[in-house]
């Protein structure tokens, strides 16, 4: 999912990819991109630094911080989550990876305030910072 600015239409998108098909020809990943519009709401994000293979520690850390601050994690079996890879994998050393982990949630008790004193917790090799926010602006995806 990469977010667009709102002067992306769709028609714009399928001229796009239409001149991408005249040069470069058809193929199975250009039919699957497409632009979405998507509202996420209310979230936790951390920065995950480290090997993809680390990732669940650290959404157990996510996890134990929605506890502590009256969340619940809204994914679900089949619900939808995010993982933004801002490390290229054939160039970073693991565990220098840095990949965001956004999970939606939802308040189970009371009132929870956004501005959130920062938590952080050491786990192996790995520093985890969660933040509480809410993703209202549109995002679109391709």
């Amino acid at each position: 999912m990469i977010m667009q600015p709102d002067i992306i239409t769709k028609e714009l998108f399928e001229e796009a990819r239409e001149q991408v098909r005249k040069k470069k020809g058809d193929s199975e990943s250009l039919s699957k991109a497409r632009l979405a519009h998507f509202e996420e709401g209310l979230c936790v994000q951390v920065m995950h630094i480290g090997p993809y293979a680390a990732e669940p520690a650290t959404i157990e850390c996510m996890k134990e911080f929605m506890q502590g601050n009256g969340l619940r994690d809204n994914v679900g079996p089949n619900g939808k989550h995010h993982e933004i890879y801002l490390s290229d994998p054939r160039k970073a050393a693991p565990d220098k990876m840095k990949t965001v982990l956004r999970h939606p949630v939802r308040e189970c008790i009371g009132q929870v305030t956004v501005e959130q004193e920062p938590f952080t917790t050491e786990i192996p090799r790995h520093r985890v910072f969660p933040l509480v926010f809410s993703a209202t602006p549109s995002l679109r995806g391709s």
